[in-house]
């Protein structure tokens, strides 16, 4: 069974006019449940997403290891809740736990935002 995507009308934040936050909780194979959130603003266009813990926390987290070897390796979809810690080493980068909230983006969105 498929999950059903949840509709909000809410207040944005940039301009104040009603937008749109739909929500959907995930789960993910050897992961957790999540909650994908999203928010559209119809008026001034402004879009948000963002990931959050839909389950306890695990005792134990996993590590995943990706190498970057073709320019579309930039496009792998990347999941990190606000307790995973992110390392690059052949850019001497780490972005700590709780730096951001969870996040669902790509390789080159999350080197992105701290560019």
């Amino acid at each position: 069974p498929t999950n059903a995507v949840t509709e909000l009308d809410s207040l944005c934040l940039r301009c104040h006019a009603q937008g749109k936050t739909k929500l959907l909780l995930v789960t993910i194979p050897y992961f957790r449940e999540v909650v994908v959130c999203s928010f559209e603003c119809s008026t001034c266009h402004w879009r948000n997403a963002d990931v959050q813990t839909g389950a306890d926390i695990a005792e134990r987290g996993c590590r995943n290891e990706l190498r970057v070897v073709a320019p579309h390796d930039l496009n792998r979809q990347v999941i990190t809740s606000e307790w995973a810690s992110v390392h690059v080493p052949e850019l001497e980068l780490e972005i700590p736990p709780q730096a951001e909230r969870g996040t669902l983006s790509t390789v080159e969105g999350l080197l992105g935002r701290v560019a």
